[in-house]
């Protein structure tokens, strides 16, 4: 599945030989810019703007909107990637109009979402915008969602930055 402009959305079903418009629009006043494919029929999508929109049935009827919690940072303006480690654990990165970067998780499949709580650590770095966030691809599914790397802008839009987050380990 690819996403764009002027609510554009299309999909392949053999790996881009051939693509098909999705013809169900989300409403998105902004630029479609990020998708997660999380099912055969479950699909999140991001816009420039700030607005998440789901659909559970591959787009067939209308999209649902998304709303995440308030952040403490502002307002959200932009949506730069939504990311599921597996069927529960998932993570979306927003910027605020400050700009701050945000980073919502959730537990618990999307039925939840917060900035807060014992996944995100007291003490993270400012950053303008988290564009982008990767995980290990590896048979323990405790370890794809305890172990993430971030990357993006830093503060005051200085340089690049690239976090590691990696759970705590009892032993």
């Amino acid at each position: 599945m690819a996403v764009g402009a002027s609510d554009t959305a299309v999909r392949s079903q053999n790996r881009g030989a051939t693509w098909q418009a999705i013809t169900t629009a989300t409403g998105s006043a902004g630029t479609l810019q990020s998708i997660q494919v999380q099912t055969e029929f479950l699909w999140l999508v991001g816009d420039s703007l700030g607005a998440i929109y789901y659909t559970e049935n591959r787009a067939e009827s209308a999209w649902t909107a998304l709303t995440l919690p308030a952040s403490s940072l502002g307002t959200i303006v932009a949506i730069h990637d939504i990311v599921f480690v597996n069927n529960e654990v998932g993570y979306i990165l927003a910027t605020t109009a400050a700009p701050a970067a945000v980073i919502f998780y959730t537990w618990n499949g999307g039925a939840d979402w917060t900035t807060k709580g014992s996944r995100m650590a007291a003490d993270f770095p400012t950053a303008d915008r988290i564009n982008r966030v990767a995980y290990p691809v590896v048979d323990n599914q405790a370890v794809a969602a305890n172990n993430i790397a971030l990357g993006g802008l830093a503060g005051d839009g200085s340089d690049g930055i690239i976090l590691l987050g990696i759970a705590g380990v009892k032993g």
